[in-house]
């Protein structure tokens, strides 16, 4: 009687032992998260997507700017290369196709030998207004206009950010970034956010 007594409590405590170790197998397996944002593809800029592109995502980035009648910004020098390899692209210049009004792209020699002129006749070097001074240079002169070319990125879809900074003074300008998304087969400007301002 007491060895059949044993015997339970044997088969008692293996099936127990069994249960504790089959029950979590018969869970639901996990959910499995989506990748890391660092798994998304990446953006490989090629000459022709960028001669194609880059006039018109500058048109609608500086839509703004484009049309301002009776308004001139000036630009000068070549756009910074970036980790996109333009330089080794042959794509580093700003696009001729420009069809702009408002912004015209001189020598930077010639932009910055003007600008130290018309600073060195100004009495107050800090606060005074250069303005003037550059408008007989530049009729209609508005400012100066430090532009950087598109660049692009994967981020549920195309993306582009085109970073520009418009100066009108030693103390004076601001810095903005515009975004833009390609939507039904045409780059759409999603906002434009400011970056600095002076």
């Amino acid at each position: 009687m007491k060895g059949v007594r044993i015997a339970g409590w044997v088969i008692s405590i293996s099936a127990a032992v069994v249960a504790l170790m089959v029950l979590p197998l018969l869970k639901s397996p996990e959910v499995l998260l989506p990748p890391p944002a660092d798994d998304a593809p990446s953006f490989e800029l090629t000459r022709e997507f960028a001669v194609r592109n880059a006039p018109v995502v500058l048109r609608t980035a500086l839509a703004g700017l484009y049309k301002l009648a009776g308004h001139l910004h000036v630009a000068s020098g070549e756009p910074a290369d970036r980790l996109d390899s333009r330089r080794s692209l042959g794509v580093l210049a700003f696009p001729k196709d420009r069809d702009c009004i408002s912004i015209q792209f001189k020598e930077e020699a010639a932009v910055e030998a003007a600008m130290k002129d018309c600073q060195g006749s100004i009495p107050d070097k800090l606060h005074g207004d250069p303005i003037p001074c550059m408008q007989a240079k530049y009729p209609g002169f508005s400012g100066w206009l430090s532009l950087d070319l598109p660049v692009y990125r994967f981020d549920n879809g195309l993306v582009t950010t085109v970073d520009f900074e418009i100066g009108c003074g030693p103390l004076c300008g601001s810095g903005s970034r515009a975004t833009l998304r390609w939507l039904d087969g045409h780059w759409r400007l999603i906002g434009t956010e400011p970056t600095w301002i002076s």
